[in-house]
């Protein structure tokens, strides 16, 4: 019957949807981060093959201003993703302060062609505050706060890619594992349940994509099915299915090329200068 093939095309999300809440209750369990943020953005990696290397950025930096434009406290790395990414190709003046100390300085970037200079960026925490509850009911609603402040940004996230406001960058497996490690090399429990929520979560959005091969695709098609009123597609839909998902799954795995490709070349940056020469 259709309904439990759609509960069984389901089970996948549905499982990594239940892995993300009770990862957040193991966050809530150890402290919610409530960091204070100051105005300005961290810099936390920088490529050597990048414009922001070159102009003499490095790791801990502060990045107060992009241009005339103050980065705020709240969404400071948005704001300045979005003016970076709005002048490709053009010299930017950033006011920085070197290693979060001392007088701000003035450092010349230019952006690539795709809109970025190179670098890792994270908030800039004065203070790191945590949320905490003493009994079971408020375990469970920090956990619940934290589920959907994570869902929110992954819809938020997809929404700003396929309105084009956004010039997303996909981390293939090198990139989570680096990330993974990096945060369980802090020896923050919370932060690590955080990642693996957050991990878990964009699993199940990716997932629930209708993309043929993806469970979200499967889903549609036999909710497609039951609103046709048929047990069975008629041989033609089939054949014109066949081959749409033979081509999406091409059109996948060029995809999934290309992201390893970059997510390679952001791990190891010399790597794909080697291969070009």
């Amino acid at each position: 019957p259709i309904p439990q093939q759609v509960l069984v095309a389901l089970g996948g999300i549905l499982a990594n949807l239940m892995i993300g809440y009770f990862a957040c209750i193991g966050a809530a369990l150890g402290g919610i981060p409530d960091p204070i943020l100051a105005d300005g953005i961290v810099i936390q990696g920088v490529d050597p093959t990048g414009s922001a290397s070159k102009a003499g950025l490095e790791k801990d930096d502060v990045v107060l201003r992009v241009g005339d434009i103050r980065i705020p406290a709240q969404d400071g790395v948005k704001a300045f993703v979005n003016e970076i990414g709005s002048k490709p190709e053009e010299t930017i003046e950033l006011s920085i302060r070197k290693h979060g100390e001392g007088e701000p300085i003035t450092k010349a970037v230019t952006p690539n062609k795709d809109g970025r200079i190179m670098v890792q960026v994270k908030p800039n925490v004065a203070e790191m505050n945590r949320k905490t509850a003493d009994d079971v009911g408020g375990v469970l609603n920090l956990a619940s706060s934290e589920y959907n402040r994570l869902l929110y940004d992954i819809v938020d996230g997809y929404s700003s890619v396929v309105k084009g406001s956004s010039k997303a960058e996909f981390a293939g497996p090198l990139s989570m594992a680096q990330m993974g490690s990096n945060t369980v090399s802090t020896g923050d429990v919370a932060e690590t349940f955080l990642f693996f929520a957050a991990l878990n979560l964009n699993l199940a959005a990716a997932n629930a994509l209708p993309i043929p091969g993806l469970d979200g695709a499967r889903v549609v098609s036999l909710l497609a099915l039951a609103l046709y009123g048929k047990r069975e597609i008629p041989e033609k839909a089939q054949q014109t299915i066949e081959i749409v998902t033979e081509i999406s799954g091409l059109l996948l795995v060029i995809l999934v090329a290309n992201v390893l490709f970059a997510d390679i070349g952001r791990v190891v940056p010399s790597l794909p200068a080697l291969l070009k020469n």
